[in-house]
């Protein structure tokens, strides 16, 4: 025997604010009283999906690629900084990314530290020396 269970007025849930039961609704229209507007439906936003980041192992094959890439002048900042700034790409990637940022950066300032030093010190102008040997004067 199946299970009925029948809910009183009383019993079933209350009605939100702002929106009139449809049965109500008529019943003021038949007695000529003015039926409020019901509120336009906000149309749901579809979820945002999060990327869930790569967490896979690197091969050797593409840690050589990368290691090649970054070998190569002005190339190696583009592509560190782009590995860095994408989300949900390879989490072995962007950490080689970014120790090669850092160590970039470090060496930068070792650089300037020693031109500046070299300069005040010595009054050697160590950037011409540089660029003399670029240009191979």
């Amino acid at each position: 025997m199946q299970d009925v269970s029948i809910q009183t007025a009383a019993e079933q849930e209350p009605i939100p604010e702002g929106s009139a039961a449809p049965a109500a609704e008529e019943a003021a229209a038949q007695r000529g009283e003015p039926v409020p507007p019901l509120a336009p439906a906000e149309p749901e936003k579809p979820a945002r999906q999060k990327r869930v980041p790569d967490t896979s192992v690197m091969k050797v094959g593409s840690y050589m690629g990368a290691l090649v890439l970054l070998a190569i002048p002005l190339v190696n900042l583009i592509v560190s900084l782009k590995w860095i700034l994408t989300r949900g790409g390879n989490r072995n990637r962007r950490n080689l990314g970014i120790a090669f940022f850092l160590l970039f950066l470090i060496f930068a300032v070792i650089i300037a530290a020693v031109c500046v030093i070299a300069r005040v010190q010595f009054d050697f102008d160590m950037v011409a020396y540089l660029l003399g040997l670029i240009r191979g004067v």
